[in-house]
């Protein structure tokens, strides 16, 4: 970008140096980022995904699960994406509603290599009465997860019935 005047390309070198440090700040933004995100973020956007995926369980929003999933998702008994929305959708026409209610907080295990487990209790009841909360299934949880394109998705989860 040459300008008019004497100095032709004299005067293109300070806004070349401008934009090289443009960039250079730019960079070494996403890069201090990258290298300090507190891990505690992750872990509040891990739980967020927890918190939505029960939520939409609660609503008996099948597509709002599904959301959450990565497409290799599969669980501990070999359940794909495509079996958990049939399962979902059986579920959801067979009961009334469903009541999610956490015992434990959530722990999140973060990794280096950008997955994750999350870990809880829940008491799942049809119905949101007292005495639903009473006869509720109790399961232990653990939510495998994965960063894929910037967003936590589940790729897997266990759970184990106490009672």
């Amino acid at each position: 970008m040459l300008r008019s005047g004497d100095g032709g390309a004299a005067e293109e070198l300070p806004v070349r140096r401008a934009a090289i440090a443009l960039v250079a700040l730019v960079a070494l933004g996403l890069g201090w980022r990258a290298l300090f995100s507190r891990p505690q973020d992750e872990a509040a956007r891990v739980r967020e995904v927890i918190d939505a995926v029960i939520a939409a369980l609660e609503d008996k929003a099948t597509g709002r699960v599904l959301e959450h999933l990565a497409p290799d998702y599969r669980d501990a008994g070999g359940l794909d994406r495509a079996g958990v929305h049939r399962v979902l959708v059986a579920t959801f026409l067979r009961r009334r509603a469903i009541a999610v209610n956490r015992l434990t907080p959530t722990r999140v295990e973060l990794r280096p290599d950008r997955t994750a487990t999350a870990s809880f209790t829940v008491a799942v009841s049809e119905g949101l009465s007292a005495g639903a909360l009473a006869d509720a299934g109790i399961w232990d949880v653990e939510v495998e997860l994965a960063e894929r394109e910037g967003a936590w998705r589940i790729t897997g989860h266990r759970r184990v019935r106490r009672r």
